[in-house]
């Protein structure tokens, strides 16, 4: 057999960075750990706006999609979805037989963001194209939370997916559409840091 060449290891380092691995070094723990703790920060009680017994408007989706912008989507994943998830999960304390699809599932769906962020951080000629890209990752990583939610809701608490879709949506839209445009304020600060983090990484090959 062949022996890899060094240009076919450093390609198969780039793929794996895009997948996984971040989370494992320093900087991304500290980074990951600080967004995490400022989502549970947002989702405290005196921070949000409570409409029900489990419906609230919060700006906790803002910190958990830049983490899923700076992480690739593995990353992203263990830390939205099983981290914060878990952690959330107790805070609240409807039982851990709603951490798969509300949890863990529901939240960890965001990191589906994580796939556009080389297209939301792309060089073009005007910005509206990056916001663009920036807005389509948004909607999809709420509309799966919003579809795992639903699930949940038939699981649990017996009404039809539709019927869940129509009382998860509203406020998970809201608080995503809040989320979207604190992050075209934040965009500017985002690309300086990303292009850091693409320096690290050149770096680190």
């Amino acid at each position: 057999m062949e022996q890899a060449t060094p240009t076919t290891k450093i390609k198969f380092q780039q793929f794996v960075k895009t997948l996984y691995g971040r989370i494992l070094t320093v900087h991304g723990m500290v980074e990951m750990a600080a967004l995490i703790a400022l989502a549970i920060v947002f989702d405290l009680p005196f921070l949000k706006i409570r409409i029900g017994e489990a419906q609230s408007f919060s700006l906790t989706m803002l910190p958990l999609m830049i983490l899923a912008l700076r992480f690739p989507i593995f990353d992203s994943f263990i830390g939205i979805g099983f981290i914060y998830g878990f952690i959330t999960n107790v805070i609240d304390g409807y039982g851990f037989n709603t951490l798969p699809f509300d949890y863990i599932l529901a939240y960890g769906s965001l990191s589906v963001i994580s796939l556009f962020a080389p297209l939301v951080f792309k060089k073009n000629k005007t910005v509206l194209l990056n916001f663009l890209f920036l807005t389509l990752a948004v909607i999809a990583g709420v509309t799966l939370r919003i579809l795992w939610s639903s699930l949940s809701s038939v699981i649990f608490y017996e009404t039809t997916y539709w019927g869940g879709i129509v009382y998860n949506a509203p406020t998970m839209a809201i608080s995503g559409a809040v989320s979207l445009s604190m992050l075209f304020m934040l965009y500017q600060t985002l690309v300086i840091f990303n292009n850091k983090l693409q320096k690290q990484d050149n770096t680190d090959l």
